[in-house]
């Protein structure tokens, strides 16, 4: 996968589970074209994860920032200079 050379840019641990979310992005140079995407990384063992595309596709936007909102419930991701503000809700609830 060429997003695998993509570096991420932001982190957010969800309130309701062990999983971790990232903005990952940059220019490839292997395929010669940007990526922006949300990425979830679960645990399957020490220091082993399995990676989950959850949104892409930004357009314009530029991803820089995210966070959960303190119930779980939402995933706040921002752009540069947080003109803009993209609120991801959950579809169910996660078991911890």
């Amino acid at each position: 996968d060429p997003g695998d050379d993509a570096d991420p840019c932001g982190l957010a641990a969800d309130p309701l589970s062990a999983d971790l979310y990232a903005i990952q992005g940059g220019f490839i140079p292997s395929v010669s074209r940007t990526i922006q995407r949300i990425v979830r990384l679960r645990s399957t063992g020490p220091d082993q994860y399995d990676v989950e595309i959850i949104a892409d596709r930004f357009g314009r936007l530029a991803p820089c920032g995210i966070a959960f909102s303190a119930d779980g419930k939402r995933l706040v991701i921002t752009d540069a200079g947080n003109r803009v503000v993209i609120v991801l809700k959950r579809k169910s609830q996660v078991s911890p």
